[in-house]
């Protein structure tokens, strides 16, 4: 009986750690891939990356890949990277699909992270968004054809947002 309850532990534990949105980009991981590595490495497959300069920004530093990447299946045009604390914190993709690509693109997600929709979900809007409380992933498909995919990692993108006070007037 002990055995059993060990292998339907053990199988819940393994359910849960597969069932979690990806945090796999590109081969390097939200949350925990350092700026300097992960700029190193995508230079060194051939990627053109610009830093996106702002000066009043004291937060998170972006930077944009040149020359379109391929991910999940699709070659995206606008590719912007962000770091928060020297750590890889989030990935905006933009492109134009097709309405089939679009239709198959959503359905994967909602195949994969269904339980993990949030209240921002809006299909009427054609916005999707899912958190596993470790990781956002959001999908927006424009009447264009424009779309935009996003993953970021939760605890990063909460620390980058700037918090005010009365004592800051």
């Amino acid at each position: 009986m002990q055995t059993i309850s060990l292998i339907i532990l053990w199988l819940l534990s393994v359910f849960s750690l597969s069932a979690q949105i990806q945090r796999q980009i590109l081969g390097y991981t939200l949350g925990v891939s350092s700026r300097p590595a992960m700029i190193a490495g995508l230079q060194n497959k051939g990627f053109i990356l610009e830093e996106i300069t702002d000066a009043l920004n004291k937060g998170p530093i972006f930077y944009r890949v040149k020359g379109g990447v391929s991910f999940g299946g699709y070659i995206w045009d606008d590719v912007t990277i962000g770091f928060v604390n020297g750590k890889f914190a989030s990935i905006w993709c933009e492109t134009y699909l097709t309405e089939s690509q679009s239709s198959k693109l959503k359905n994967a997600l909602q195949t994969k992270y269904r339980r993990y929709s949030t209240e921002h979900t809006k299909p009427s809007e054609s916005v999707y968004d899912y958190n596993d409380k470790r990781t956002d992933a959001f999908l927006w498909i424009q009447k264009s054809g424009m779309t935009a995919l996003s993953y970021g990692d939760e605890k990063l993108m909460n620390a980058s947002t700037p918090t005010s006070s009365s004592n800051d007037l």
